[in-house]
């Protein structure tokens, strides 16, 4: 099998779509309610269990906003 960057390929079409990445939380995921199943399943299956996941926070640029002190978080440069 392969991983498919789903979050960054989302990321890229808001920020093609004229977003600004604003933040980007990286949350991590064990300890949840759900962790021994999947800790059982790695064992059993040989895969990785996911350790964090991205949310990314996105916002419209004001009309005519000068975005040339945030174009690395605009996907413009």
């Amino acid at each position: 099998g392969h991983y498919i960057p789903l979050s960054y390929y989302v990321m890229r079409l808001f920020l093609k779509n004229g977003f600004v990445l604003k933040e980007d939380i990286i949350k991590v995921q064990h300890n949840c309610k759900s962790t021994p199943y999947w800790e059982r399943q790695v064992e059993k299956y040989n895969f990785y269990m996911i350790m964090h996941e991205h949310l990314f926070i996105f916002r419209k640029p004001k009309k005519d906003e000068n975005l040339n002190k945030i174009k690395y978080s605009t996907g413009l440069y």
